[in-house]
């Protein structure tokens, strides 16, 4: 298992307030909709501290406000260390860290170490009196004196490539908009369209063709058989207004994945379902330069 910073214990609360801080505040809650709570779910995330996956999120009371007082590090006898202590592996310090550390929080996955997230480290020690020693009786400065991994408690990384630091940027269901301006046309004229609407799009194709390895015609029903996902997010029309919604589909990359880009692909250009740009189908073309 992984391991990270320990010294400031925390816990990942799904669609936490800390993850979500990008997301615009809502109106001042009252009694009523607290009552619509139902449920509040916890994911605690075993040996991570919330800093060592997502200290680095913006906004977030991450890594970039940890003071001195905070993060560093005293020896057994209160002393502070004037280095973090080697990390172990087994009874020899691991090659792959420098063995005098500043006493401070560091990258894992940045220079001098490199080790990228998803490069297992030593297990941390999780036991409960040996616990109790790191908490200091809240102080959370015998972190690397008392566990067996030594200076890698202090260790973090970026998690900006993981699913959950992508899911925090997006917005809650409390924030979507009450209206939803619509973009574009409603009713595309032509009869082209009037013949979809009666057969309910049976006759529909999706077309990705251009560039890629793979061209692809896929009818409704086959779409809606593949990986989907739901997401709010906010939608900024050219025209100045922007809304907030919640979206449920087969994301994008999932479709351009299928086709299979080819290297010198540069652009992707949509068509839209209207008599505006004078088409019969919804078009996805890849071109090159």
């Amino acid at each position: 298992m992984r391991s990270g910073i320990a010294g400031r214990t925390g816990c990942i609360a799904l669609l936490s307030a800390a993850l979500a801080s990008c997301a615009p505040q809502p109106s001042r809650t009252t009694s009523t909709d607290l009552e619509k709570i139902q449920h509040i779910v916890v994911i605690y995330a075993e040996n991570r501290s919330f800093d060592n996956l997502y200290g680095l999120f913006p906004g977030a009371n991450g890594i970039a406000n940890a003071t001195p007082e905070q993060y560093t590090q005293v020896d057994n006898d209160g002393k502070v260390l004037p280095h973090l202590p080697p990390v172990w592996k087994g009874k020899d310090a691991d090659p792959a860290f420098p063995k005098d550390l500043p006493n401070r929080p560091f990258r894992i996955d940045a220079a001098p170490i490199n080790l990228p997230l998803s490069v297992a480290t030593r297990d941390l020690v999780h036991k409960f009196y040996q616990n109790q020693e790191q908490i200091d009786g809240g102080k959370l400065d015998r972190y690397a004196a008392v566990s067996d991994a030594g200076g890698l408690v202090m260790g973090y990384y970026d998690g900006s490539s993981l699913p959950l630091w992508q899911w925090a940027r997006e917005y809650t269901l409390a924030d979507i908009s009450p209206d939803f301006p619509p973009n574009g046309t409603e009713m595309p004229d032509g009869a082209s369209y009037f013949e979809l609407m009666i057969s309910h799009f049976a006759n529909w194709r999706l077309t990705v063709d251009g560039l890629v390895r793979n061209k692809l015609s896929l009818s409704l029903d086959e779409i809606k058989k593949l990986p989907a996902r739901t997401q709010v997010t906010q939608h900024s029309c050219d025209e100045g207004w922007s809304a907030i919604g919640q979206w449920t589909g087969v994301p994008l990359g999932h479709l351009l994945q299928m086709a299979g880009l080819a290297p010198q692909t540069r652009y992707i250009v949509f068509h839209c379902l209207d008599e505006m740009d004078d088409i019969r189908k919804i078009l996805i073309t890849a071109r090159g330069k």
